[in-house]
This record gives C-alpha cells, sequence and structure tokens, in this order.
C-alpha cells in the first residue's frame, strides 16, 4: 500500500510537471506573437470580387472591412472598383481562365471594362471583327483594367472619336498587355493617357519612367502617346518591339538601354522602336520633336544607327560602347555634340558624314584608323584631336571641314588617304609630332590638303616647343620621297636633298606655291650632281604648269652654265657665275 501510494503521488507530480510546461511554452508563445504583433505594421491591400471586397494584410493574412460594394455612378466609393458597361459581351477562353470582350453592343460614348466577370477575369479584347464595329462606334473614352492582358487585331480601327483612355494599373502594367497590331492600342486613336495619381485621381501621363521590374516592351506598346515628352527605359529591358514608340509626336528625350531591338540583334537602327524597317527611312518614322537620346548600355552603335536623324541635337553614348559602325551618325546635320567613349577601337567608314553642325570632337586613344569619310563634310568642326594610337587616315576622311584650322597629326601615322584634308579651307596650320625622317615615311595615296591655303607646318623643337618649318633637310636615311609627301606646304624656303635619295615621286612637291599666279620661294637644293633616271619627270612640279628650282651639288666651281650650289659654312650656296 504504502509503494502503491507512493508511485502514485510520483505520477501526479510528473503530470503536474509536465503541464506546467507546456502552460509555460503556450506563455512563451502567446508573447512572442503578442510582442511580433506589436511591432508589425499591416499593409493592406484591398481583395475585389464582382459582389463584395475586403482589406488583406499579406503578411499576416488579417482581414478587415469586408463587405459589399456601395456604387456611386458605378463606382464603389471604398475600393474603386467600377462595374463594366452593359452590352459587352464576354466569351470564356479554352483555358477556362478568364474572359474575352467579344464585342458592345451599345451607342455609349464611354466604356468602362470590368476587371472580372463571373468571379473570372476579364483578360483579353477581341479584334475588329467583333468589337467595336462602325455601326456602334460611338466611343470617346475607355477604361481598361490591369486584367487585360491582350487585345486583338484591329480592335481600334474603327474608333475614330476616342479621345481619352483611362488604365486601372501603372505604366509598368501596361508593358504587360501585348498588341496584336498597331490599332490593338487604344492610343492610335486616342489623344490622352491617364494614370491614377497617390491620391487616387486620374493624371494625364506626359513622361514616361519605367522601373528596373520591366524586362521587355512589346511592339506598338506606346504607340500614339502624342503628349509624352520623355521616355526613361532601364537597363533591366532586354528587348523592345517593332513600333513600340510609334506616333510619339511630343516626345524631346529617351533614355534607352541599346539602339535597337534587343541585345544582340541584327535590327540595331534607332529607327526601328518608331516603325522604320531599315536605316535609311529612320528620317521618316523618328519623331519630329525628339532631340536628345541618352544611351545606356550595349557594346556597339551598329551600321547605320543613327543614319538621316537629321533633328536630333544631342547623342550620349555610354562606356560600354567598343565600336561604332558604318555611317553610323551619318546625315545627323543637328547633331551639335557626341562623346565618343574612351573604349572605342573601331569607328566605320562615314560614321559622321555631314553632321554638319558639330563643333568638336573627341577620338579616344584606343583607335588606330580613321577610316574612309568619316568625318567628311563636318563643316562646323572647328577642333578635332587625334590620339597618338592613330596609324592610318582615310580617303576623305576630313574632306570639307572648311572651318577646321589647325590639326595635330600623331608621330605613328603611316599613311593618309587621298583627299584626306581636301576643302579644309580654313586649315592653316598643320602641327606634326614625329620628326622630318617620320614624315618622310608616311604614304599619301593622293593630294591631302587643300593647295592654295597659307599652310604653316610645326615640328617640335629640342624644348618640346612648337616651332614652324620653313626650311628641311632630308635624313640621309630616307631613300624614297612619296607622292604629294610635300603637298601645299607653302611657306617651305628652302629643302635639302641629299644623294641617298634614290626616288622621287611624281607630285612630291606639288602645290607649294605662294600663291595663285604661279609664284613660289621654295629652292630645292639637291645633293646629287644632276636629275637621276630613278626620279619621276614631274618630281618637282608646283602645278599644271610651273616646276620648282631645282640645283644640282658641285663642291668646285663648275664650267658650265646650270643651277649648282655648294656648302658654305653648311649653308647651301648657289654658284653666282651659273645662275
Amino acid at each position: 500500500m504504502i509503494l502503491r501510494e507512493s508511485i502514485g503521488k510520483e505520477k501526479v507530480m510528473k503530470k503536474r510537471i509536465g503541464l506546467g510546461f507546456v502552460s509555460l511554452s503556450v506563455c512563451i508563445v502567446m508573447m512572442v506573437f503578442l510582442a511580433s504583433c506589436q511591432k508589425h505594421t499591416h499593409s493592406y491591400e484591398w481583395v475585389i470580387s464582382e459582389e463584395e471586397h475586403y482589406k488583406l494584410c499579406e503578411e499576416c493574412l488579417d482581414e478587415i472591412e469586408r463587405g459589399e460594394h456601395t456604387f456611386e455612378e458605378d463606382i464603389c466609393t471604398l475600393c474603386s472598383f467600377q462595374k463594366g458597361t452593359e452590352g459587352l459581351n464576354f466569351e470564356l477562353n479554352e483555358e477556362e481562365t478568364g474572359y474575352t470582350i467579344t464585342s458592345i453592343l451599345c451607342q455609349k460614348d464611354s466604356v468602362v471594362i470590368p476587371s472580372m466577370y463571373k468571379n473570372l477575369p476579364v483578360v483579353s479584347i477581341a479584334g475588329v471583327e467583333d468589337f467595336f464595329s462602325q455601326e456602334y462606334n460611338k466611343l470617346i473614352s475607355i477604361v481598361i483594367p490591369t486584367s487585360i492582358k491582350e487585345i486583338g487585331k484591329h480592335a481600334f480601327f474603327n474608333s475614330d472619336k476616342l479621345t481619352n483612355v483611362y488604365y486601372e494599373g501603372k505604366i509598368e502594367d501596361w508593358c504587360n498587355i501585348r498588341f496584336e497590331t498597331y490599332d490593338s492600342n487604344p492610343m492610335c486613336r486616342a489623344k490622352h493617357f491617364y494614370l491614377r495619381n497617390t491620391d487616387s485621381q486620374w493624371e494625364e501621363v506626359t513622361k514616361i519612367e519605367l522601373p528596373d521590374s520591366v524586362t521587355g516592351i512589346g511592339g506598338y506598346q506606346f504607340w500614339g502617346f502624342k503628349y509624352i515628352t520623355s521616355a526613361v527605359i532601364p537597363n533591366s529591358v532586354t528587348s523592345i518591339g517593332y513600333c513600340a514608340f510609334s506616333e510619339c509626336t511630343s516626345l524631346t528625350s529617351i533614355t534607352l538601354p541599346f539602339v535597337g531591338s534587343n541585345l544582340p540583334s541584327n535590327k540595331t537602327h534607332f529607327g526601328f522602336i518608331f516603325g522604320a524597317d531599315r536605316s535609311a527611312t529612320n528620317s521618316v518614322e523618328v519623331p519630329k520633336s525628339l532631340k536628345e537620346v541618352i544611351i545606356t548600355g550595349g557594346t556597339s552603335i551598329g551600321i547605320g544607327a543613327f543614319l538621316n536623324c537629321s533633328r536630333l541635337t544631342s547623342i550620349v553614348l555610354p562606356d560600354s560602347v567598343t565600336s561604332i559602325g558604318t555611317v553610323a551618325f551619318s546625315g545627323c546635320n543637328n547633331l551639335t555634340s557626341i562623346n565618343i567613349p574612351a573604349g572605342v577601337t573601331s569607328i566605320g567608314e562615314g560614321a559622321f558624314t555631314d553632321c554638319k553642325n558639330l563643333t568638336s570632337i573627341v577620338i579616344p586613344n584606343s583607335v588606330t584608323s580613321i577610316e574612309v569619310n568619316t568625318f567628311k563634310g563636318c563643316s562646323q568642326l572647328t577642333s578635332i584631336i587625334i590620339p597618338n594610337s592613330v596609324e592610318s587616315i582615310g580617303e576623305s576622311a576630313f574632306e570639307g571641314c572648311s572651318k577646321l584650322t589647325s590639326i595635330i597629326l600623331p608621330n605613328r601615322v603611316t599613311k593618309i588617304g587621298k583627299n584626306a584634308f581636301q576643302k579644309c579651307y580654313a586649315l592653316t596650320e598643320v602641327y606634326y609630332e614625329g620628326t622630318i625622317e617620320d614624315w618622310c615615311r608616311i604614304v599619301f595615296d593622293g593630294s591631302v590638303f587643300y593647295s592654295y591655303n597659307s599652310n604653316h607646318f610645326y615640328l617640335r623643337n629640342n624644348d618640346y616647343i612648337w616651332e614652324e618649318v620653313t626650311s628641311i633637310k632630308i635624313p640621309d636615311i630616307i631613300t624614297k620621297i612619296n607622292t604629294n609627301q610635300f603637298y601645299g606646304f607653302n611657306n617651305l624656303t628652302a629643302v635639302i636633298i641629299p644623294d641617298t635619295v634614290l626616288s622621287i615621286e611624281k607630285d612630291a612637291f606639288y602645290g607649294c606655291m605662294n600663291s595663285f599666279l604661279g609664284k613660289s620661294s621654295l629652292i630645292l637644293y639637291c645633293e646629287a650632281p644632276s636629275k637621276p633616271d630613278s626620279w619621276s619627270e614631274d618630281w618637282n612640279l608646283a602645278d599644271s604648269y610651273f616646276a620648282l628650282q631645282a640645283y644640282w651639288y658641285s663642291s668646285v666651281e663648275p664650267d658650265k652654265t646650270g643651277n649648282y650650289w655648294h656648302y658654305v659654312n653648311g649653308v647651301p650656296t648657289q654658284w653666282e657665275s651659273t645662275n
């Protein structure tokens, strides 16, 4: 008995202790829960059906204000749920997940598309064969809910009177709608687009700035947004559809993550998003109002990217760009400024041809070649920095840069193409970073400078100060003087040619005249005793009719007539008896 009683008391004690631990645990849990509730700030969002609404905190799932809608003029005064316009016909989709509006049989000038029908979302609007037929279309304004994800072909083709579009979502939600054709978008007819502001009041959209949550913009997405003045598209966007911004006739500035449709793409012309099917039609489709373009991503500017975008005044490129394609900015004749990023290694032929209002440009030190016609016709260009990395300058690269007054050529240049600086009527000063020996190694494909300018040629002296060159001693190491080597060196008075020079090509000194009158003060002192047979017959022509005076070396006074010279204290001196 004593043993049983003892065991019984022990069991009771253990049970009481166990219950005590349970009670304590429950108390702790309740305290933690209450503490969390005290710290938690509810964030309620409306949950809406056709019959009722309530607010739900998504964090703790707390519900409040459940009740039926209270309508005034078909709009719930609490949750802003709108009744749909009577006369809309609905059809359940194949998946039975939502409804399509197939037609409207009424003559109302204002239509509200409901977000729900029979407690399923209204997800699409059918095409023109069914929706808004000409007979019934009196539409002036339409309200579109965020539930709409697709609008069919030509849905608003007949909506000639449509003026206002009210959208219940945010601008990023609008990007979730797929428009099958341009006239699937109600803005193809409407003038004004409205979103609700922070006070839930309708406010017209005049600027578009998409958040980083948007990754793509579909075709025709912002077609006809006639009153937006600026658009900012983030780098999160990886594709932009054809005609996405067509007919944005007030757009003055746009920021884009790339040029064209996507990265990478064969549709790399700027006008693609405005409806240009190729770069040649950029000028037709890009809005006339657009002045500023800012590109924030991508590694290349494609062939003809901004071809004939003649009204743009400013284009900003990102540091990520490494190449600029052929005729990329050709015909941008109102472009006043553009930055070429430091990482650009190649600039295509004709890239800036006829950018007639471009006043200055800096070529980065990573570029090794200035191609054919790159800056041809940039008639307002007054200064340009050619970096030391450049090794060749193509044909007509700067032709017609009529306000360019001076250039600095790097000593790494080994080839300059024909007419590279032709019609540069104001160009009077050429600064060369190398030596005469370096200059003599440059190959000229033809006449380079405008021949009748008073060109001044400068080299750096021993103190690294620019000094004009008026006389030249060709180094003994030089064996050949190329065609047009000293073309247009008008201020030269003397050139000494050593007998190591075995070849002088035609027109090596062409254009070395002081005026249009065929006069020149330049004298050529040749260390050879007479003209070598290997020299061109036209080696010393200054123009088509006038040859420069050439004197031949004789260490002793010659006994025959002719032009001869010798050194006196290291200075070329003509023998008087033979003059």
